[in-house]
């Protein structure tokens, strides 16, 4: 699969981005970056979790489970 800089012959699939698009994208990436975030969904893969499971052995996971709701 090869990038394309022109728009000229190129499908839907292949056009650029919009700047809301890109702006979206980089906020995920950002929250995935950080590891306790990427921990927490890798845990809730499969469904939910307590937050008791999700903060087992990790001060940080607890922290950030516990927090989790009020950003829902």
């Amino acid at each position: 699969m090869y990038a394309r800089d022109n728009a000229a012959g190129a499908t839907d699939g292949q056009q650029q981005p919009t700047g809301a698009q890109v702006d979206t994208a980089v906020t995920a990436l950002k929250m995935l970056a950080d590891p306790t975030r990427l921990r927490l969904l890798w845990q809730l893969r499969d469904g939910e979790h307590d937050v008791g499971t999700l903060a087992a052995g990790s001060p940080a996971m607890a922290w950030w489970a516990a927090s989790s709701r009020w950003m829902a």
